[in-house]
């Protein structure tokens, strides 16, 4: 499934890909109207090259492992549902892209973050729930809001000029 161009409107989109099939996301999602919803299918691909992907009222499920090919936000002005990463979130190649995760809803992080391409950053700025093993940076990991951990061990990681924060 491929969205070549922006992606607007009001309602909740749920994608079902399989196997080695992908979604790809080339335009900004919910620029001028945000979708309600989005829930991606527990196999095959998220590609996401657009920049933001922005929701109102609903949660943002990304059930598969899932490639930024620009600087991505997920959530956004007026998101108010939650932000879910339920597998591996990674940089599509050798490029670091930063990642930014806003909406008024709990982030929860289930998958590993920039492991086999590593993102240049992640920005949180509600709360979040890290329930992952690894997070790998070349730069400023920022978690602004209340930040629980999940798991026994959780390991973040960023390079020498790189920062982590926690705001609460």
């Amino acid at each position: 499934i491929t969205f070549n161009s922006t992606l607007n409107g009001g309602f909740g989109l749920t994608t079902s890909v399989i196997g080695g099939q992908s979604l790809t996301l080339n335009g900004v999602v919910g620029g001028t109207t945000a979708l309600t919803s989005l829930t991606t299918s527990a196999t095959g691909t998220t590609y996401i090259n657009g920049g933001q992907v922005r929701t109102s009222s609903g949660a943002q499920n990304y059930n598969n492992s899932v490639f930024i090919g620009a600087n991505t936000i997920l959530g956004g002005a007026g998101t108010t549902g939650a932000i879910n990463i339920n597998s591996t979130l990674d940089s599509f190649d050798a490029t670091p892209r930063a990642l930014t995760l806003t909406a008024t809803g709990m982030t929860t992080l289930t998958g590993n973050l920039g492991n086999t391409n590593i993102l240049s950053g992640i920005t949180v700025t509600n709360s979040a729930a890290i329930n992952v093993a690894t997070i790998t940076t070349t730069a400023l990991q920022a978690y602004l809001g209340v930040t629980t951990l999940g798991v026994a061990t959780t390991t973040l990681n960023t390079n020498a000029s790189g920062t982590i924060t926690f705001g609460n």
